[in-house]
């Protein structure tokens, strides 16, 4: 388990018990830099109430900070609104309808500028650190383990209204490699495991139970799946 900053509060976010959580949404924060003390600024910005947004978690080049303290009954706001009439690429509005507040996690990356006399959303000039992306995957890949989120459910603010964000990855098509390479740190295969067991075939599997009856294993299944969605059934 990675370590993350406690900063919480429930300014602009919406009490749901029991919400469930499908998604996880990547974001950028338009700020100009990601240095240390980015991510604790922003918490704090959302604590003052002249936010018109906020959302679970916060990265910036050395930490994790969560804001939303009771995910699993509260949501943040940060994928609402109505849907871009115009995309700044082909995967622009793909799950507007799908993916809501209510059913997603939000993580804003600390962004950076170049061009700081320009804050416009079309300046090509935003990015993202080696730092802060790296924190980004093993907290998006944390959390997937935790709430059993597969890849495809993944993805960027833009993919729901159309918005240019993350601009570091949607600002224009060709950018969009960016977000392929989160995808493909996302899915790879357990930082943390040998390399003996990264090139192994050996498939090692957990019992949670055994039954006479198929639908009673049916029943055990659908609710292990809810929390690990790779379980199955073995007949032996």
């Amino acid at each position: 388990m990675m370590n993350i900053v406690k900063k919480t509060g429930t300014i602009n976010t919406t009490s749901l018990k029991g919400r469930k959580i499908e998604w996880i949404v990547i974001h950028y924060t338009a700020g100009t830099t990601s240095k240390a003390g980015s991510a604790l600024d922003l918490a704090a910005y959302y604590l003052s109430g002249k936010a018109a947004a906020s959302s679970d978690f916060i990265v910036d080049d050395t930490a994790v900070v969560q804001y939303n303290g009771d995910i699993a009954n509260r949501y943040t706001w940060g994928v609402g609104g109505s849907k871009y009439t115009s995309m700044s690429t082909p995967e622009g509005g793909r799950y507007y309808g799908k993916c809501k507040n209510s059913s997603c996690i939000n993580i804003e990356v600390c962004s950076n500028k170049t061009n700081k006399k320009s804050l416009l959303a079309s300046d090509t000039d935003w990015y993202f650190t080696d730092a802060e992306i790296e924190l980004t995957v093993r907290l998006t890949r944390q959390l997937m383990e935790q709430y059993g989120i597969d890849a495809e459910h993944v993805i960027m603010h833009h993919h729901v209204t159309g918005k240019v964000c993350p601009n570091p990855w949607t600002v224009t098509p060709d950018r969009l490699s960016g977000w392929q390479d989160f995808q493909r740190r996302i899915s790879a295969v357990n930082d943390t495991a040998s390399a003996a067991e990264k090139s192994s075939d050996k498939l090692y599997c957990v019992q949670v139970g055994a039954f006479a009856d198929r639908s009673n294993a049916d029943k055990m299944l659908a609710e292990v799946k809810k929390k690990y969605p790779q379980a199955f059934i073995s007949v032996k």
